[in-house]
């Protein structure tokens, strides 16, 4: 007998409804960037977590440049990362902090 590790056929199943309505939504007010999906999901998303605020980005890169940002690194810091990162690479170039993979 073999059991699947992850059913995402199964999962996919049974949010299929509310994920066409929602698709449906965003391409009716063409609402592909912002909107109020995301602002709901930023206010959930933040309930869930206890914090007072989310913000939602693109991507990953977004991320960690906002975070890179938020903490303050600049020249003459080091920034941890996986080999490869891009961010840190832009990082090091525009500020000159050290990337350390």
């Amino acid at each position: 007998m073999r059991i699947k590790f992850i059913d995402l056929a199964a999962q996919n199943q049974e949010i299929t409804e509310r994920i066409e309505h929602e698709l449906g939504e965003i391409h009716s007010r063409t609402a592909y960037v912002g909107g109020e999906q995301v602002a709901e999901f930023e206010k959930e998303f933040a309930r869930f977590l206890g914090a007072e605020r989310v913000v939602g980005l693109a991507n990953g890169t977004d991320a960690l440049r906002l975070a890179l940002l938020a903490i303050g690194v600049g020249a003459g810091d080091e920034a941890a990362g996986p080999a490869g990162c891009n961010e840190l690479n832009l990082r090091h170039r525009r500020k000159r902090a050290r990337p350390r993979w």
